[in-house]
């Protein structure tokens, strides 16, 4: 609510014309209002291009441990470390995720079909 009431306050100042289904919005708080929402929609579109530790892990149906122990260079599992010390972050990149997850897949068909 408090974004609403600083946007607010920062448009009502400006002569805002916006219009709801053909009305138009006199009042500056709810054109912001449509505004943010607006902003929210597009927000909750955008797709994360890597996942976090907890997200790879449940996405790869193994624990956070186990993930650790097989992400590089202690395993196979690449990932991409951003940052320095404290604040490092590990992210695992969906498309190197999928890309390593379909050449085990087939490591696993290889051993299967050679029996």
């Amino acid at each position: 609510m408090m974004q609403d009431s600083a946007a607010f306050l920062m448009c009502a100042r400006l002569p805002i014309s916006v219009t709801s289904g053909g009305l138009p919005i006199d009042e500056p708080y709810f054109a912001v209002r449509k505004l943010w929402e607006q902003v929210a929609m597009l927000i909750e579109h955008v797709e994360s291009l890597a996942l976090r530790p907890k997200e790879a892990a449940k996405a790869l149906g193994i624990g956070a441990r186990t993930l650790w122990a097989m992400t590089s260079p202690r395993g196979p599992i690449p990932c991409v470390r951003i940052g320095t010390g404290k604040r490092q972050t590990v992210l695992y990149p969906k498309a190197d995720i999928q890309t390593w997850l379909s050449r085990e897949a087939e490591m696993a068909k290889g051993a299967a079909n050679a029996r």
